[in-house]
């Protein structure tokens, strides 16, 4: 006999109950007390009543209560043992992702850095293919370094950042006034003469000049007043500023050629106080050079005429004259009033004239003009 419910073999024709799983039999079904048999024993004396009040233990054990407990038991475990296998499913699911995950970021990392690297390194392989350091360019490189300032706070602000600074230009001075120290000027040709001038005020923001000759060929200038001799002759030479002041300064220039012409040149600039034309020099350097007169004569003739017009000065005045005529300087002060002494209490300007001629200064003044 078969069980109807697990298959079992039932070696007992007279089981109401399968030994296996506990199920009714169809020898149970035609008992008349099949309906209480179909509910499970709750006590071991109704299960004894059930097996026609076996006491038998083995009996017993196959009774369905028995193999209901037991699969009771198995049905615990068996649940125990899915929940554990689901969580330890979930687990293993989220490992896996995770590692997906993982491989998937490592590769994008690898796919947008290597190419980076590989550019690099041809960059810098190109660079040591097209330029070699010489070890004397690593030395120049390492001491810049080594001698770099750091970079200031100024210099990190930006042009938009950077205080804009004012800056006040100085006022522009202007030249009120040019003086040349003399007006007239005799040079031998050949010779150098420099003409010194000064500018005011003395803070003027452009000093500089500018000088012209009219008659280069007679007396030839530069731009810093040097003045060279060229032929006999007098002409006049022009000094100017450049800053917009435009003020003109002129000098009158006797080049000579003689001792003599030198000697009457002066005369006229010493004297009469300008320049002589090369006519009016000549013919008083004839009259030396013939012996018709002295230097001496020459100087008193000047200080004699009508031009100079002695008899309208006073003593003083005179005084000063004859030192610049015969001495070729200004006057000192004793002997300036020591010679209107003598003139005011009777002394006449024609003894006053031949003391002067015989002075040893006025000597030395003829022979530095290579005069006897």
């Amino acid at each position: 006999m078969f069980c109807t419910q697990c298959g079992a073999v039932i070696n007992d024709e007279q089981a109401m109950f399968c030994p296996q799983c506990g199920s009714p039999t169809k020898r149970a079904d035609q008992m008349p007390y099949s309906e209480s048999l179909s509910k499970k024993p709750e006590t071991l004396n109704q299960r004894s009543a059930v097996r026609g009040g076996s006491e038998n233990n083995t009996e017993i054990l196959d009774t369905p209560f028995v193999m209901n407990h037991a699969e009771q038991k198995k049905e615990s475990s068996s649940n125990k043992e899915h929940k554990t296998s689901g969580v330890m499913k979930w687990i293993l699911i989220g490992v896996g992702a995770f590692i997906v995950v993982l491989i998937i970021v490592i590769g994008v990392l690898i796919g947008v850095l290597l190419p980076r690297a590989k550019n690099t390194d041809t960059e810098i392989a190109g660079q040591d293919e097209h330029q070699e350091i010489t070890p004397e360019e690593l030395d120049n490189i390492i001491a810049s370094v080594d001698t770099e300032e750091p970079e200031s706070e100024e210099s990190k602000l930006t042009e938009t950042e950077a205080p804009e600074l004012t800056t006040t230009e100085a006022p522009l001075i202007l030249a009120s006034e040019l003086i040349i120290d003399n007006k007239l000027y005799t040079i031998v040709v050949g010779d150098k003469l420099v003409i010194p001038v000064s500018i005011l005020p003395s803070d003027v923001t452009n000093p500089g000049v500018e000088w012209r000759s009219d008659n280069p060929e007679i007396a030839e200038i530069d731009a810093d007043g040097n003045i060279v001799g060229k032929s006999f002759g007098s002409t006049s030479v022009y000094c100017s500023t450049i800053d917009g002041s435009d003020i003109v300064e002129k000098c009158e220039i006797m080049v000579v050629q003689t001792p003599s012409q030198r000697f009457v040149s002066n005369l006229y600039v010493y004297c009469l106080s300008r320049s002589a034309s090369a006519d009016e020099i000549q013919s008083w350097a004839d009259v030396i050079e013939s012996g018709t007169m002295s230097p001496a004569q020459v100087a008193a003739s000047f200080c004699k005429s009508e031009e100079l017009n002695e008899s309208a000065l006073n003593n003083e005045e005179f005084v000063k004259i004859v030192y610049r005529t015969y001495l070729n300087r200004e006057y000192d002060q004793a002997g300036l009033d020591n010679w209107v002494n003598l003139l005011n209490d009777g002394m006449s300007r024609d003894d006053m004239l031949a003391y002067f001629a015989n002075e040893s200064e006025f000597h030395q003044l003829l022979e530095h003009f290579g005069l006897e």
